[in-house]
C-alpha cells in the first residue's frame, strides 16, 4: 500500500514539474547535487556556492560530522560539515567536487516573482519545479522562513530556490526546508535575510 501511495504521489508531483533537461535550466543543473545514503540513493539536495562548499538544510545531516554527495562525474564524495544551525535549518558542507558555483542573490525578491526549485524528489532524478515567491512567513513559529508556491517533495530538502536575473543567469535566493502541512502546494524555505546572515 505504501509503495502504491508513493507511486501515485510521484505521478501527481511529476505532472507539476519537469525533468531538468531544458537548456534554460542548465545553470541550475550544474550547481545542484544529491546527498546520498550508503546505497547511493538520493535523500536530500545541496547547492554548490563556492569552491568545495555546498549549502543544504541542517535536517539533512543524518550524521552531524559528514556524509556522502554524488559528484557530477558520478563518483561518491565524502563531505564534512563546516557549519550547521538547527534553528534556521541551514548547513554548510565541504566536499571535493569540481564544478561551477551558484551566486547568492543580493537583492530582495519581489513578492510573486517567478522562482524555481531544484532537487531530487522521492529519490529520483533531478527535477525543476516552478512557482512564485510568496514572501516571508506570517507565522511566528516560522519567523526564519519564507514561502513559495513551488511544488516540492521529500528529497527536495536542502535544494535551492532560484530566481532568473536580468542577465539570464539563475541565482540562489533560498534553501528548501519543508512542505507546508496545511497546503501541499506551499513550500517553506529559508528567509533571504536569514540565509545571508548564515553565510557571513
Amino acid at each position: 500500500m505504501f509503495r502504491l501511495m508513493a507511486a501515485l504521489t510521484l505521478v501527481l508531483f511529476s505532472s507539476a514539474c519537469v525533468p531538468a533537461v531544458n537548456p534554460e535550466f542548465q545553470g541550475v543543473v550544474d550547481v545542484t547535487y544529491p546527498l546520498v545514503d550508503v546505497g547511493g540513493r538520493p535523500y536530500c539536495t545541496a547547492t554548490k556556492i563556492d569552491t568545495n562548499l555546498f549549502l543544504t538544510a541542517a535536517h539533512c545531516l543524518g550524521n552531524p560530522t559528514g556524509g556522502l554527495i554524488l559528484g557530477k562525474d558520478g563518483v561518491l564524495k565524502a563531505f564534512t560539515v563546516v557549519k550547521a544551525d538547527e534553528d534556521t535549518d541551514l548547513a554548510l558542507i565541504s566536499a571535493e567536487a569540481p564544478g561551477p558555483a551558484a551566486k547568492v542573490y543580493q537583492m530582495d525578491v519581489p513578492q510573486y516573482d517567478r522562482v524555481i526549485a531544484a532537487g531530487y524528489p522521492y529519490g529520483v532524478a533531478l527535477y525543476i519545479t516552478e512557482g512564485l515567491w510568496i514572501g516571508d512567513s506570517w507565522q511566528p513559529s516560522l519567523a526564519n522562513h519564507a514561502h513559495v508556491s513551488t511544488p516540492i517533495g521529500p528529497g527536495n530538502s536542502g535544494g535551492g530556490i532560484f530566481i532568473r536575473t536580468a542577465d539570464g543567469s539563475w541565482q540562489l535566493v533560498a534553501v528548501v526546508q519543508m512542505r507546508a502541512k496545511a497546503d501541499a502546494h506551499i513550500g517553506i524555505v529559508s528567509k533571504q535575510s536569514v540565509l545571508k546572515g548564515f553565510l557571513k
